[in-house]
């Protein structure tokens, strides 16, 4: 088990029985461990109130000493002398966890933090409640305990309105549930025996007796032998920020001093970097708190895709229009039959109705009345996308091909090709009605479609290109 040395604080405001001022920690730990900890996770469960839990990465609880939730509740703990284990008891993981997650006031934080108490892992905790201001702190032993409440003007040391702990028990009969090894030397002090940073925070209480606040945090948690060590963070909330879900946060030593990894752990933690002051932050919950990932679904099936049209069943070779209005066969032609042998077809076939829109929208002549011009392209682009669509003329909107190589070596390639008089050759008199049309039967949609066009034809109800 990984031992965790925390400095703890916690203050109400003299004369004030509303409002505590601040509840606060920083916490000690190896630099390994340190490094992987800077992870504060907003959690808002299926059931219960919504926290603010600092962890790790795949954390459930806090294992780093800070819970606070949206009810105003803000748990925090040091670690003092391991008591017995009992082994039908239930984890400080679950029952800290089980706590925060559930308690709207005191009274139920205290109970469900120590019901069913394993033992393992013995604390001070130190905590507070923001709707009533009222702080305490509780030393969990296993089958011993002792409450301090500020509702009850219960202090440790006459230190008013100001509770704190590091690592030190206070409370005799708990300190006595320390059983060293029988066999082995006794080592422990079973009486509170103040340490160095013990005396810190009360010099520094005695000093700011009465003017407390949130600073009084920020001032204590730069100052030595408060943050040395393995020191790794700082935590500061108070009565106003907690229901909010807002603490300040400094990951990395809070007296702003580099933790750089001293070379015989980089032999054995190659990928330590240490830890950088970073200041302290406004850590703050969002508006909305981030629903769990559901199970990603399974990737679609892929849709099946239309046999590719095999090129050798298609027209080869070209020929030559007698005159414009025999130019759609030309280029409707070669046009389709490229729009046949795309990757996807219907993508290619509706660019060529938009292309078509588009060149309608100067003008649209009918294409057995096109002729040639040396000033305007507007005649080959009509033949080109308008003769395409005519090829596609099918009312249940499926490719076709219009004409295979045989046929489409009737047409005389390297002739002059009249389109009229050569249909029959090719057996495609279907396209007889649409060569005097001024509009081809193509489906207005878009945002080159007009009105009239629209219109237009419906009048001719004419099939669907």
């Amino acid at each position: 088990m990984n031992f965790t040395r925390t400095e703890v604080l916690a203050a109400v405001a003299r004369n004030s029985g509303r409002v505590f001022r601040s509840a606060t920690a920083t916490t000690w730990w190896s630099l390994p461990l340190a490094e992987l900890s800077n992870v504060m996770l907003d959690i808002q469960p299926a059931k219960g109130r919504r926290m603010l839990i600092q962890s790790y990465r795949g954390g459930i609880h806090s294992g780093l000493d800070w819970y606070q939730n949206d009810a105003g509740m803000v748990l925090t703990e040091t670690t003092i002398f391991q008591g017995p284990f009992r082994r039908e008891g239930k984890p400080v993981a679950f029952r800290a966890r089980n706590a925060i997650q559930y308690a709207t006031n005191m009274d139920e934080l205290l109970r469900r933090l120590s019901a069913d108490n394993n033992g393992l892992y013995t604390n001070e905790r130190l905590m507070g409640d923001g709707k009533t201001g009222e702080i305490a702190m509780l030393e969990l032993g296993t089958y011993k305990s002792r409450l301090w409440r500020s509702s009850k003007q219960e202090w440790f040391g006459g230190t008013e309105g100001f509770y704190w702990g590091c690592n030190v028990v206070k409370d005799r009969d708990v300190a006595l549930e320390y059983l060293p090894d029988p066999k082995g030397s006794y080592g422990g002090r079973p009486l509170f025996v103040p340490q160095p940073r013990d005396t810190k925070k009360q010099d520094l209480y005695w000093q700011h007796k009465g003017k407390i606040d949130d600073s009084f945090a920020f001032l204590a948690f730069r100052t030595s032998p408060l943050v040395s060590g393995g020191a790794m963070d700082a935590k500061v909330t108070t009565s106003d920020m907690v229901p909010r879900s807002m603490v300040w946060a400094a990951i990395g030593r809070s007296d702003q001093n580099a933790w750089v990894p001293r070379s015989e752990w980089r032999e054995y933690y190659p990928a330590m970097v240490g830890m950088y002051p970073s200041g302290y932050r406004l850590l703050q919950a969002r508006e909305t708190a981030p629903a769990a990932r559901e199970k990603a679904a399974a990737p679609p099936k892929p849709q099946p895709q239309p046999d590719k049209m095999d090129p050798e069943k298609l027209w080869k070779g070209w020929f030559l229009p007698a005159s414009g209005a025999d130019l759609w066969l030309k280029a409707g032609s070669f046009h389709y039959r490229g729009i046949l042998l795309d990757e996807d077809p219907e993508k290619a076939l509706e660019g060529v109705r938009a292309a078509y829109r588009l060149t309608a929208r100067e003008e649209d002549t009918p294409l057995g009345r096109l002729g040639f011009s040396t000033r305007s392209n507007q005649f080959w682009r009509l033949a080109y996308h308008k003769g395409a669509l005519l090829f596609h003329v099918n009312e249940n909107g499926e490719f076709r091909r219009p004409f295979g190589t045989e046929a489409h070596r009737k047409l005389r390639p390297m002739k002059r090709v009249r389109a009229p008089a050569d249909l029959r050759a090719v057996n495609i008199s279907r396209f007889r009605p649409n060569l005097t049309a001024r509009s081809t039967p193509v489906r207005q949609r878009g945002p080159n479609s007009t009105g009239r066009a629209m219109r237009r034809n419906r009048k001719r109800q004419t099939p669907s290109i």
